[in-house]
């Protein structure tokens, strides 16, 4: 055999080997969310957006059981629920974005996010967010009993860390509040 026929059969193989490893990927996700998606580190991948709704809402109503609780040594502690701050995860809006990885964006864009999904994983955020009215209302709370300590209270740090920990499961203790004196 020519060296030419040679590498029209390798990359011909090559070519079959890719088609049938996108055919194969393509049937086992069919109508579920592709496995490696999580939503905040809890794995979904492998259930259907109706099983990923179900799931979220268990987590859902898991984050709002405990209290998100900040602190230092000079204002002690402020406790509050993320239902407190009008957090209200949208558990259906969730779960289809979660199903959307490795669908959209054209054909390079899904099949690179398959790949990731597949090799790193995907964490996809929770949709919907704390009301913001309520969490500047937490923080001006905050605030005031900071400056009455002489402290200065990061806003904008604190704010993101709010936001970032009504979705985060498990919680620890108390988190710091992001002052300087």
């Amino acid at each position: 055999m020519s060296p030419v026929m040679k590498g029209l059969l390798v990359a011909t193989g090559g070519v079959i080997l890719v088609a049938y490893v996108a055919v194969v990927e393509l049937g086992i996700n069919a109508g579920r969310i592709h496995f490696g998606v999580t939503v905040r580190g809890m794995d979904v991948g492998g259930l259907t957006v109706e099983e990923a709704v179900q799931r979220l809402q268990g987590r859902a109503a898991l984050l709002d059981s405990k209290p998100i609780v900040f602190g230092s040594q000079d204002l002690g502690r402020v406790s509050v629920f993320p239902s407190d701050l009008s957090w209200m995860g949208n558990v259906e809006k969730t779960a289809e974005e979660a199903a959307a990885v490795g669908r959209n964006g054209g054909f390079f864009t899904a099949v690179s996010d398959r790949i990731v999904a597949y090799l790193d994983g995907v964490d996809v955020p929770w949709e919907g967010g704390p009301q913001a009215r309520k969490v500047s209302r937490l923080i001006n709370r905050i605030e005031k009993r900071a400056a009455e300590e002489g402290l200065e209270l990061d806003r904008g740090h604190l704010r993101g860390k709010i936001k970032r920990l009504v979705q985060r499961w498990p919680r620890a203790r108390w988190y710091r509040i992001p002052v300087t004196s």
